[in-house]
């Protein structure tokens, strides 16, 4: 829509400047003829001849261009059709500062301006070589003005490319003398492209600040939202910066009361004004699109399994969009059309020719590879010269994908479709419809029509370079239509050249689309097997009733072959079409007896008693069903009679059976003789004393007492029987004899009859009291008993001496080792506490104690021993309590020269004391110390040596 809008502002700018003041210029539509009539040429040749080829540096004045130059675009009108349709026609010159306009009927220029007053210049171009392909080959326009300095107001002076339509470019001037000269210059010197046509050249006087409006048509809405025209991004790129007015009509009478919240879709109008007499209105196309319903035609119901086309994803009214979930023809489902949330989806299907040669119509001939000799042909592919080798090696748009290329139709007048494709549309919508095209040999250019429902929307030509995609897109609304048929049209029937590319074609509504999601119910009906009632057998040559043609579930069909009642005959039912009826045919197969039948049976294999007896057949090996009598027993041999059903064609003699029935055997075993746990046993016999053969169950154990279980193999009718093996467990001897003795004891008697009485003999028979040794008891009897062996342990008297370690006197360490010789289980005991293993006493108190260490078997003598522990109170509390009232070194109590002398800490003598009195109370000449650190010196006796110690103790109260 923005590209549209910009082409009406491009009109409507002339009626603009002419609103503003005179056109000053003299055939500046060049319909009063050639140079010397209001311009000059000053560097231009004039191209005199009417065909051609024109050359760089020439000009000519013409209403047919392309009659000039075989590579000029064919059919191009002059911007101001009918007044004339004459235009310059420019080569560009190669030449620098090669000016091909003038302005004036000499070289003194547009004289009579006013100084200091404002004009425009203004002319309209468009490139007219169909070789112009990129910025190197645009031509580009520069003014040169004297006696005064030209500003663009509008425009680009690059022309553009073939594909875009004429162009106008405005300058504004301030002329500073009454003359003033405008030359206009080519400054792109390229021979290649770089030619184009100009025409409406205007130079007025501006009365006010001009006011040029820029009209972005805004986006589309959906209903219920509104459209705001006034925002900035509606008139962006307008000229002049007017007050803007809103109104809904061109003529600006009728004043727009909501322009910031329009409802309803149309046209209306925006009116710039600067002054009294410059202004600028423009229309603004106003969108507000109903929400549609996608409208879809009902899949039918289908059979399960079968195949279930994809969903379209363009509704019949033009919506696109997607289906979830995905299909499934197993069960039926629910599926939801989600419209595409892209503001411009494309509705063509493989535009991009991914999906390869399928989804569209063309009056060409589809081949794989060319070789040149036929016209009117494609392939699919992703480089032209794979097609046909003698082309150029192009790319698709994307150069990794597929695209049509074309070797054209010669024939037909031009009138073969090249690809055509129907999609459905909404009505009354704006639609772009866009194409690549290029070039894949140098020869004759394709020349492009496009039809949408038989009428030509454009055209469009390719020039002779190759390889160059260049996009054409079209405007088209679909009016009262609800389908376009597009189709493109190549008109060049030349044989030379003509060969092309095609790819990414779209047609993209413009805007967004207004629809809602909507779902769609696909029934999947289950398959199902015909089944027909059973026909009861007949006689040969009976009357046979016609099979029915609908089964019992309702299935219609046919049945082959034709009835016969004069022999036994299988029938195949057929289904009708579209029943969703089984796959596997139903067959129903009618007995036909012929003559009398005598029913024969396979005869019964004996069984024994109280085995399981399967029911005898109701249908004979002859077909013939019946019933039989007595009830089948299981215990007795019985012979049965069998009575046909009537209708069959038996005789009247009854057939029997007889089913023998064996008694059964109980299978008898030699007893096995009891043993002892471990004692090898010999496999159980598998066949017993009457000849039955089976197996044995559990696996034999020769640990434990057993009772195993024969089954007899099948066919012998014989019961289960058992057989219990005694496995006995081994006696142990008992006695009650001492394990150790001391070295010399008293030994004990060796009794040659055990506590649980089993008498035997003992090797060695008699102890010996002096060294240990094993006594080996042998029973008299092998059975079940097993030999006792007796250690005897002979302990000898160990303990000679012990000595003591003990820490340093007064260093806390208040723990003592005793130290022993020889190899013997010692106990060792501090005072009277319980005798431990430990040769080691931990945290012993101060003072003396006695160490004791005995042989724990009773064979030494204790040994006693004395040890003193030095230490001394770390502090005391006199505090009159009655505990700690007093420090001394009571470890030393039974030491009468032990003399203990107590200082203060600036060394003065507090008191001297005995280990034998009291000790200090914590007094000096009656009264009380303080609390603080007081030192000692003791002197003493340890092993009849005198020793001395120092250290402090704390007095705290």
């Amino acid at each position: 829509m923005k590209s549209i809008s910009k082409l009406f502002i491009l009109i409507n700018l002339l009626f603009t400047v002419h609103a503003i003041g005179q056109n000053l210029l003299i055939n500046g539509d060049f319909e009063a003829g050639g140079a010397g009539t209001g311009f000059t040429v000053p560097n231009y040749t004039l191209y005199t001849s009417t065909t051609g080829d024109t050359y760089p540096g020439s000009y000519a004045i013409s209403s047919n261009p392309s009659a000039l130059n075989r590579y000029f675009i064919p059919s191009i009108m002059d911007h101001s059709p009918g007044s004339g349709n004459t235009m310059m026609v420019i080569d560009g010159s190669t030449n620098a500062n090669a000016s091909f306009w003038s302005a004036g009927n000499n070289a003194t220029g547009l004289c009579g301006l006013t100084v200091g007053s404002s004009y425009t210049f203004s002319y309209w171009v468009r490139t007219v070589s169909s070789t112009t392909v990129d910025a190197t080959t645009q031509p580009n326009i520069v003014p040169n003005f004297t006696n005064a300095t030209g500003t663009i107001i509008l425009g680009n002076p690059t022309i553009g490319l073939p594909s875009e339509d004429w162009q106008q470019v405005i300058y504004r001037f301030v002329p500073t003398g009454p003359c003033v000269n405008i030359n206009l210059v080519n400054i792109n010197l390229n021979s290649g492209g770089n030619d184009f046509i100009l025409d409406d050249l205007e130079v007025s006087l501006q009365l006010c600040t001009p006011t040029i409006l820029s009209i972005n048509n805004p986006d589309p809405v959906c209903e219920p939202n509104t459209v705001d025209i006034t925002l900035p991004a509606v008139t962006a790129g307008s000229i002049g910066g007017g007050t803007l007015t809103y109104w809904t009509d061109a003529l600006a009478t009728l004043p727009l009361t909501n322009p910031a919240s329009i409802s309803i879709s149309g046209t209306y109008y925006i009116k710039s004004s600067s002054g009294a007499t410059c202004s600028d209105t423009k229309s603004v196309a106003v969108v507000i699109k109903p929400t549609v319903i996608p409208l879809f035609t009902q899949v039918n119901p289908i059979c399960v399994g079968e195949v279930l086309n994809p969903l379209p994803i363009i509704s019949n009214n033009g919506v696109v969009g997607t289906w979830s979930p995905v299909l499934d023809n197993t069960t039926t489902k629910t599926y939801t059309f989600t419209p595409d949330s892209s503001a411009n989806p494309n509705l063509v299907f493989n535009g991009d020719f991914s999906k390869g040669n399928v989804g569209f119509t063309t009056d060409y001939t589809n081949i794989s590879n060319s070789n040149g000799t036929r016209q009117g042909v494609y392939g699919i592919t992703t480089n032209s010269s794979l097609w046909f080798s003698s082309l150029s090696s192009c790319l698709d748009n994307s150069g990794t994908g597929n695209f049509m290329v074309v070797d054209a139709s010669t024939t037909n007048g031009g009138n073969d479709k090249v690809w055509c494709q129907t999609i459905p549309v909404t009505p009354g919508e704006n639609f772009v419809f866009s194409y690549y095209t290029q070039s894949v040999s140098s020869g004759s250019p394709a020349r492009f029509e496009v039809e949408i429902n038989g009428i030509s929307i454009g055209t469009n030509d390719l020039d002779f370079s190759t390889c160059n995609w260049v996009q054409n897109s079209i405007p088209w609304n679909s009016g009262a239509a609800t389908s376009a048929e597009i189709c493109i049209f190549d008109r060049n029937t030349d044989s030379f050249g003509n060969d092309f590319g095609i790819d990414d074609i779209s047609l993209t509504a413009l805007g967004i689309q207004c629809a809602n999601t909507v779902d769609m119910t696909i029934t999947v009906n289950p398959s199902t097997t015909a089944t027909f009632a059973p026909i009861t057998p007949i006689c040969s040559g009976d009357s046979l009733a016609p099979l029915p043609t609908t089964s019992l579930e309702g299935i219609t069909g046919t049945w082959s072959p034709v009835l016969n009642n004069m022999v036994t005959t299988t029938y195949t039912f057929t289904p009708d079409i579209g029943q969703c009826a089984s796959s596997i045919l139903t067959d129903l197969t009618i007995t036909v007896t012929s003559g009398t039948i005598t029913p024969t049976f396979k005869s019964i294999n004996p069984i024994c008693s109280g085995d399981p007896l399967d029911p005898l057949p109701v249908r004979s090996i002859e077909g013939v069903t019946g019933t039989w009598f007595p009830e089948l027993d299981n215990t007795v041999t019985t012979t049965y009679t069998f009575t046909p059903d009537v209708g069959q064609c038996t005789s009247a003699a009854l057939t029997q059976l007889t089913i023998t029935v064996n008694s059964l055997i109980t299978p008898t075993f030699t007893p096995i003789t009891d043993i002892c746990s471990g004692d090898m046993l010999t496999p159980l016999p598998n066949s017993s004393l009457e000849g039955i053969t089976g197996t044995w169950s559990p696996a034999l154990d020769n640990r434990a007492t057993t009772l195993y279980t024969f089954t007899p193999d099948a066919g012998q009718c014989s019961d289960i029987a058992s057989l219990g093996i005694i496995v006995n467990r081994p006696v142990v001897p008992e006695f009650n004899i001492l394990s150790s003795i001391c070295a010399g004891d008293t030994a004990p008697v060796l009794n040659v009859t055990s506590l649980n009485g089993i008498t035997g003999s003992w090797s060695p028979s008699v102890v010996d009291n002096m060294s240990s040794g094993d006594y080996i008891f042998t029973p008299n009897t092998s059975v079940c008993v097993v030999p006792q062996t007796i250690t005897i342990t002979v302990n000898q008297p160990t303990i000679v001496d012990f000595s003591i370690d003990i820490g340093e006197a007064f260093s806390g360490d208040r723990r003592i080792i005793v130290n022993t010789s020889g190899v013997s289980n010692y106990e060792y005991q501090l005072d009277t506490e319980t005798p431990q293993l430990s040769n080691v006493f931990e945290n012993v108190s101060s003072g003396r104690h006695t160490i004791t260490v005995s042989d724990a078997n009773g064979c030494s003598e204790a040994i006693s021993k004395e040890v003193l522990i030095l230490d001394y109170p770390k502090f005391f509390t006199p505090n009159a309590d009655g505990i700690n009232d007093n420090w001394n070194i009571n470890s030393l109590a039974n030491q009468p020269d032990t003399r203990i002398y107590i200082y203060n800490r600036y060394g003065k003598l507090l008191k001297e004391i005995t280990s034998m009195n009291l000790g200090w109370d914590g007094t000096y000449k009656g009264k009380n110390m303080p609390s603080s650190d007081y030192w000692f010196v003791v002197e003493y006796s340890l092993d009849s040596k005198r020793e001395q110690f120092k250290s402090h103790f704390t007095l705290k109260r």
